[in-house]
């Protein structure tokens, strides 16, 4: 996508904060049709979808269909059968003082959304935003990354030409364009990205006193308990460290498991590893990419920053990094700090859980935790004693797709959560509403105030 010049961001943005003054009051069937307009272009869209990701990441398509497209039409369709209820008024118990009358919340629309996407699921982080947006009867402007160029083209399309330009607008380009939309008064803004730049947009917000959604990333730990089933805790660990090659906010980042374990650690991976990928994981169709060469050089980087003991083969050429296990890094290392957002797993041997427990609290909260354990008193344990975003008991990732479950972070992983009834909600004002009954006009409330009317007051309030 081409960069957009501030003349047509500024009149996109009044032909959309136009277009949302003058729809209000909207019948919910007037949230329905773009949602089932943004099902069709999946449908229509969805050969150029998987080519677009492949050129960008080099993705196996049954990934993108998995993460991207059957992800999205989920939210659709769970949107499109709950919209109903969500948008109801909800009726709450009004206290006998404010009598006769009624008290209730009605979830309004907040306006006019900025939705700031990023490049590792281009499809996913930039249109289940929008669905929620829609279904709470937003007007959005989607600014797609630039990194993965060909899918923000393809998003581009989607939202321009297949929803109302009136009301839904994708716009491309840079991190210029995407500064001087950050200088718009949007009524929400929801990003998706790093928590550098996280922290650049709540900045920015503020001036408007705009409310954000950020949904960042971070360290992310599994803890491998000694009681667990190790084959099948390394299996489901490297099936969510190999996704997309890494490049998952909620990938295990670091595995944190008794120091009696490590060498069964590594026999089971290579073993998984070979069924996942074969002999040579840089012939198979299975295994995605990294998006450039900027990032593949920074992830090459932290190869020489501990010790490989399994893979660490790459080619610049290709942007292809293998699997790779990584020890004995030491406490300050890139590695060590950095979210590592590629194919490299650290482990990190412990003598106990409460070590595992402590090692996780001395950092930033991360976006998912996963224990794999069991024993109920020890996974009881990490819940209690740690904070994250999400959680994920002897599994991976899965956490993430289960509609019915909030999807955020903490402080640095994130502030705010979306998906389903969640992402309506953030998209939505809970208005406060009393309507109160003209007959029975209570006289105590009025002055003159007397000892009689204290004293009554007292009793009653």
């Amino acid at each position: 996508m081409d960069e957009m010049n501030t003349k047509n961001i500024v009149d996109i943005h009044r032909t959309l904060v136009q277009s949302h003054a003058m729809r209000r009051p909207e019948s919910l069937v007037d949230r329905k049709k773009p949602l089932r307009q943004l099902r069709l272009a999946l449908l229509t869209e969805e050969p150029r979808i998987y080519q677009a990701v492949k050129r960008d990441l080099g993705r196996p398509q049954f990934e993108t269909f998995v993460a991207e497209l059957a992800f999205i039409k989920k939210e659709i369709d769970f949107a499109l059968r709950n919209i109903d209820d969500w948008a109801r008024p909800r009726l709450v118990k009004t206290p006998m003082i404010f009598q006769p009358g009624s008290a209730f919340i009605e979830p309004t629309p907040k306006g006019v959304v900025l939705i700031i996407g990023t490049w590792n699921y281009p499809f996913q982080v930039s249109l289940v935003p929008l669905v929620s947006a829609i279904a709470a009867g937003n007007c959005a402007v989607v600014k797609p990354s630039e990194m993965a160029h060909e899918s923000a083209q393809v998003i581009a399309d989607i939202v321009n030409q297949y929803l109302d330009p009136n009301c839904f607008r994708a716009i491309g380009g840079g991190v210029e364009t995407a500064k001087y939309l950050l200088d718009l008064p949007f009524d929400h803004i929801f990003y998706t990205g790093s928590t550098l730049v996280g922290k650049e947009i709540m900045a920015k917000a503020a001036r408007h006193l705009t409310p954000v959604t950020l949904e960042l990333g971070g360290k992310s730990p599994a803890i491998v308990d000694k009681d667990c089933d190790l084959s099948l805790a390394v299996k489901r660990i490297l099936w969510g460290k190999c996704l997309n090659a890494g490049q998952t906010c909620i990938a295990p980042d670091y595995v944190l498991l008794h120091s009696e374990h490590t060498t069964s650690f590594v026999a089971h991976a290579k073993k998984h590893l070979q069924a996942m990928f074969g002999d040579s994981i840089i012939k198979s169709q299975s295994y995605a990419r990294i998006v450039n060469e900027r990032h593949f050089d920074r992830l090459v980087s932290y190869l020489s920053q501990g010790k490989v003991v399994l893979g660490g083969r790459y080619d610049r050429a290709e942007k292809f990094i293998e699997p790779t296990i990584l020890m004995d890094a030491p406490p300050d290392a890139p590695v060590m700090v950095d979210e590592i957002f590629g194919p490299i797993l650290l482990v990190i041997p412990v003598t106990d859980l409460s070590e595992a427990i402590a090692f996780i609290n001395e950092r930033p909260h991360p976006l998912a935790l996963y224990i794999f354990s069991k024993d109920k008193r020890n996974i009881r344990q990490v819940l209690d004693r740690t904070i994250s975003g999400g959680v994920a008991i002897n599994e991976v990732l899965s956490q993430v797709a289960i509609t019915e479950l909030p999807f955020g972070g903490v402080r640095y992983s994130g502030i705010g959560g979306y998906h389903g009834a969640f992402g309506f909600e953030t998209f939505s004002h809970m208005r406060a509403i009393y309507k109160r009954s003209n007959f029975l006009d209570n006289p105590l409330r009025y002055a003159p105030y007397t000892e009689r009317k204290l004293k009554l007051a007292k009793t009653l309030l």
